[in-house]
């Protein structure tokens, strides 16, 4: 081969060589550029939210000068107005009076918490660390309203910006502006739990028994018998201890025309005995009659605690856990120990199958519950 010939063919090689060279380099800048793109959107996307059930609640309470602390270090307690208008929010549609043929719980249940700095430390670690997480392996969701905003949390625990932190008026502030933030996902749940941060839910038994009710009905489901004199019925309203679920329906149906009217005729009409103490569950239950919202009794709420022997369950709360008619929903009351042990106690029944032995009977429930009715109806409510 004459020289020159190879030569030029080496250098032709060399030229091809080169130039798939060049097209690797630009294609792998490319793939890193895309992947860069890529990372940062996904930064961009996630910011400020966290997933629970299937909802993203938005971190979207700041403090009094908007900071947005990662702990509820040094809490102070806002002084608020509990009458100053709510934030401006969206619009609601009126309920339509369609009946869904899909299953009646295919969007879950939103469990709708308050809360106060006080117990962040305490009770709400023992919810999230027990029936709280396993809200995310449902198609529940939880959201966490308190008088002091913790976004650092999993999930955000939203502050209540117009509302201050007590068992009297502000607690109905507070459960008022709950509700308006729930109301931010009536598309995406059927029904909204109204819990307290010492209160045990158990989910499985929570969707079967709200399974036999319509979301798109007006109505709501707990315990009514507390509070007799108040309402424009003199009726009075739903005992929240056992907590309380209000149809997707029925939160739509009050938050028009406005959420924001919706919270200044609550806090206007509120029922306050005559030394001043406001009942926030019995105000919720005047608004839901006063927008035609039917109030039903659900059993296997448990609204008081359950006495026994042993600890730290006790043998009457062993054979409420056992109990299949009625299922048991709720445990109020407890604390952190407890609510650990209770949740325990479902977990071995579920391994071994043993919910149907030594069943706590039907009559020793309705007993409680008569008792518990008794109870509060001669320890409270003396209207103004």
């Amino acid at each position: 081969m004459d020289p020159a010939e190879a030569t030029e063919g080496t250098d032709t090689s060399r030229h091809a060589c080169a130039r798939r060279l060049l097209r690797l380099g630009a294609l792998t800048s490319t793939l890193v550029f895309t992947c860069l793109v890529l990372y940062a959107f996904t930064l961009t996307s996630s910011s400020g939210h966290t997933r629970v059930g299937t909802v993203r609640f938005e971190a979207r309470a700041q403090g009094p000068e908007g900071t947005m602390p990662a702990s509820p270090t040094n809490p102070t307690n806002p002084t608020v107005a509990a009458v100053a208008g709510p934030p401006a929010m969206v619009s609601i549609a009126p309920p339509t009076t369609t009946t869904s043929t899909t299953s009646r719980l295919t969007s879950g249940i939103l469990y709708v918490m308050r809360s106060g700095h006080q117990n962040y430390k305490t009770r709400i670690p023992a919810v999230m660390e027990t029936w709280g997480k396993e809200v995310n392996s449902t198609l529940d969701g939880l959201i966490i309203i308190g008088d002091q905003s913790w976004p650092g949390h999993r999930p955000p625990i939203i502050r209540a910006e117009i509302c201050g932190n007590d068992h009297s008026k502000q607690l109905c502030c507070k459960t008022g502006y709950a509700l308006m933030m729930a109301a931010q996902h009536l598309d995406e749940f059927s029904w909204f739990f109204v819990v307290d941060d010492d209160m045990y839910v158990n989910l499985e038994n929570s969707r079967k028994v709200l399974s036999g009710y319509d979301p798109s009905k007006l109505i709501a489901l707990g315990i009514p018998g507390c509070g007799p004199g108040f309402c424009a019925d003199k009726k009075g309203g739903f005992c929240g201890g056992g907590g309380y679920a209000v149809s997707r329906a029925s939160l739509r149906r009050l938050m028009v025309p406005s959420p924001e009217d919706f919270h200044k005729d609550l806090m206007k009409k509120l029922a306050v005995e005559k030394s001043g103490q406001a009942w926030d569950d019995i105000s919720i239950s005047c608004s839901l009659k006063r927008h035609n919202i039917k109030l039903l009794q659900i059993k296997g709420l448990h609204g008081w605690r359950i006495e026994g022997r042993g600890r730290p369950l006790n043998s009457g709360y062993e054979r409420a856990i056992r109990s299949r008619n009625p299922l048991p929903i709720t445990f109020h009351y407890l604390t952190p120990d407890m609510m650990t042990a209770i949740h325990r106690r479902f977990q071995d029944l579920g391994k071994h199958r043993l919910l149907g032995s030594r069943i706590l009977p039907r009559h020793a429930y309705d007993e409680q519950l008569q008792q518990y009715l008794l109870n509060m109806s001669n320890r409270h409510f003396f209207m103004e």
